[in-house]
């Protein structure tokens, strides 16, 4: 999967934290180490022609992570990507996972 498109990114998760005053705030956590990723904006070709009852914006690859939902995000080349499905094993061996992304056009890196 390493080509000059692949770069280190990180999957994460929305935990509970606390701010400087002590109150509870949501802050964003990595799920396990940084790893390979390829993230790849897909046309709207792509986004008319998919069965899928979700709008994405790109897709990404990457190795299997257990535990992965919609209520994570993809961190990758300093973009904030939304996860808006759960990931697609293609190939069933829990081995490279496909992950259907939108932008989030109000964060970007680790915010």
């Amino acid at each position: 999967m390493r080509s000059d498109r692949v770069c280190k990114g990180e999957i994460q998760q929305r935990v509970k934290g606390k701010n400087g005053a002590g109150e509870s705030v949501d802050v964003w956590q990595r799920v396990g180490p940084r790893r390979w990723m390829d993230v790849r904006d897909l046309t709207g070709r792509e986004r008319v022609g998919d069965s899928t009852n979700y709008v994405a914006d790109a897709r990404g690859f990457c190795s299997w992570v257990d535990g992965v939902d919609a209520d994570m995000r993809v961190v990758w080349r300093g973009r904030t990507y939304r996860i808006v499905a759960p990931p697609i094993d293609k190939n069933g061996q829990r081995r490279d996972m496909e992950l259907l992304l939108e932008y989030d056009h109000g964060h970007q890196g680790n915010g």
